[in-house]
């Protein structure tokens, strides 16, 4: 019989449950499940035993719609009281990114198997690092919800970069509306998996009139060690895509569709190939809950492991200092680990 795995969710915000039902109907390129829960009903090894939220109807909402999926779930008025009370082995982070530290460290000093914390991991290089720290000390796996990281998809595009089907990556562009932490981290975080390369520096200023203690929206260039340039396009209204070009070929990603392209040297232009065929299309949520499994059962670290996360957030971090040195070219890693960004 395979091992079953006690879940504690801390946080009963939309990701949590109720984001699924809101994403049900969008049209495009959109797998379910989407929220952690019905992610952890997807996975036979892994049981929702307990919730926490400050918020009492939230819990008892939460109880009666899923006691019928998961049996008996205990309600926490405080993510310390359900810890204190409850043998866990993977806890989720669900709530907004200033509680992510300090809740991951608690659990890790619970002695959790697993943390599965929500983007962005944390508003501070300071606090990432206190999160890393707190599990490897405990022998925690520690998983940001850098969701495209096991998106069939995603994972297939890296497979065709990997296998230079594209050629060596020279550009990559990422367009997306919103802010950069709770936002646009996916789309750094998918820059930094597609460029094979850690940055090296940003040039960057955020949306006119930002608050530069808030989350925001911004446009910065990236530099990688390997050569590769990117753009970060935080303004660019309804768009939400990632274009990579190389020496030899063409991916673009969207909500809607995956495209694929090679040069064809005979007449000098990128030629449209069908994109390889996903065999498996279950979605980047139930992936990393899979792997989740894999990571305590095999004792490896996730392919979103904190420091994954802590490289998307220091070069969201890194737009912020470069918009406080006027656009000046900034160099990571950032020395200042303080400077910290509110994120929702």
């Amino acid at each position: 019989m395979a091992a079953s795995y006690r879940v504690g969710i801390v946080g009963l915000g939309r990701v949590a449950s109720s984001i699924q039902q809101e994403v049900a109907g969008y049209a495009g390129r959109l797998l379910l499940p989407y929220s952690h829960t019905h992610a952890y009903a997807a996975v036979p090894q892994a049981r929702v035993c307990a919730v926490a939220d400050i918020d009492s109807q939230k819990t008892a909402a939460y109880v009666e719609q899923w006691e019928p999926e998961f049996g008996e779930i205990a309600a926490y008025g405080s993510y310390e009281e359900m810890l204190q009370s409850e043998d866990l082995d993977i806890v989720s982070v669900c709530t907004h990114a200033p509680l992510h530290a300090p809740v991951t460290q608690a659990a890790a000093q619970a002695g959790v198997k697993a943390v599965f914390c929500e983007k962005a991991m944390a508003t501070s290089l300071a606090e990432a690092d206190a999160m890393i720290a707190a599990c490897e000390e405990h022998r925690v796996k520690l998983v940001i919800n850098h969701t495209r990281r096991w998106d069939p998809y995603y994972e297939t595009a890296l497979a065709l970069i990997a296998d230079g089907r594209i050629g060596n990556v020279r550009t990559i562009s990422a367009h997306f509306a919103g802010v950069l932490l709770h936002t646009g981290i996916h789309w750094l975080d998918v820059m930094l998996m597609f460029s094979q390369s850690p940055a090296a520096w940003v040039t960057g200023t955020l949306a006119p009139g930002a608050d530069v203690a808030s989350d925001a929206g911004g446009t910065a260039y990236v530099g990688f060690h390997n050569g590769a340039m990117g753009f970060i396009d935080g303004q660019s209204g309804p768009v939400f895509e990632i274009d990579v070009i190389g020496t030899a070929g063409r991916l673009r990603l969207s909500s809607s569709e995956a495209e694929f392209f090679t040069f064809d040297s005979a007449t000098r232009t990128m030629v449209k190939r069908p994109f390889p065929l996903v065999a498996y299309p279950r979605s980047g949520m139930q992936g990393a809950v899979e792997e989740i499994v894999q990571c305590i059962e095999n004792d490896r670290p996730s392919r979103s492991d904190g420091h994954v996360g802590r490289a998307a957030l220091e070069l969201a971090l890194a737009v912020y200092a470069s918009h406080a040195s006027n656009g000046a070219k900034v160099h990571l890693p950032l020395s200042d680990r303080d400077r910290a960004v509110l994120s929702r």
